[in-house]
This record gives C-alpha cells, sequence and structure tokens, in this order.
C-alpha cells in the first residue's frame, strides 16, 4: 500500500488513485448489492432472504453506486461529509434494525459496519488528498 501514500508534490497519477478508492470500493459494494443481494445476504445470514430483504438490498445498492458517481465526480470536503453524515445515518438505522429483527442481524450489522467504515475512509482519504 506504501504506492498509494501520497505526500505534497507527489505524483498526480498516485494522488488520483488514492482518491478514487473510496468510491470504486462503494461501487464495488453497491454494484453486489444491486446485482446479487441473495447471495450477499445468505453469506451473512446463513439462510436464503426474502424477496422483500433483496429488494431492500437492490435499492441500498442504487443509493451506493449514486454515492460514489457523487464523490468521484466532485471529490471535494463538503461532498466526503455529506456522505459521511448519510453513511452514518445509514449505519444507525442498520444498528437500530439488528437491535429489532434477529432474523437479518448479522447482514444488518455487518452493514452498518460497511456503511460505518466508508463514512469514515471518505473524509480521510478526500482531507489526505486536498492540496496544499
Amino acid at each position: 500500500m506504501g504506492f498509494l501514500v501520497t505526500r505534497p508534490g507527489a505524483r498526480p497519477r498516485a494522488r488520483a488513485a488514492l482518491r478514487l478508492m473510496v468510491p470504486l470500493a462503494r461501487a464495488a459494494y453497491g454494484t453486489a448489492l444491486l446485482c446479487a443481494p441473495g447471495p450477499l445476504i445468505g453469506v451473512c445470514t446463513g439462510q436464503a432472504p426474502s424477496p422483500r430483504a433483496r429488494r431492500v438490498a437492490r435499492v441500498l445498492g442504487l443509493r451506493h453506486l449514486a454515492q460514489a458517481a457523487v464523490t468521484a465526480w466532485a471529490p471535494g470536503p463538503e461532498v466526503a461529509d455529506v456522505g459521511a453524515v448519510i453513511d452514518l445515518l445509514h449505519a444507525a438505522s442498520m444498528f437500530a434494525l439488528a437491535a429489532a429483527d434477529q432474523s437479518l442481524r448479522r447482514a444488518e450489522l455487518t452493514d452498518a459496519l460497511a456503511a460505518t467504515a466508508l463514512a469514515v475512509a471518505q473524509p480521510a482519504v478526500t482531507a489526505h488528498n486536498a492540496p496544499v
């Protein structure tokens, strides 16, 4: 990972690669939720998800894809901060659902942790990549 750590005056390609890491990871997660929600939920819960759970996962996948596009297109600190708030609200809702619904608890906790990780990663990468 040493090649992705950039410093002021670093090569533009390395800085661009680091800047796009979180949106690309988010886009991959969103694509997986959109295209294969059943297997993703099944891996977490050990059971086949309901059609409703698959639909909700697809909607969340679309949200992640939209957020990835916005953060890649407009990578400023304001966008990163708004995205972090959205991710933290989503994580809070998933933690609440996990407390209330045991049937999908592991999937909800997994998604809450992913949202929390993205909420922390995007502002950190954006701040690291800010021009000096």
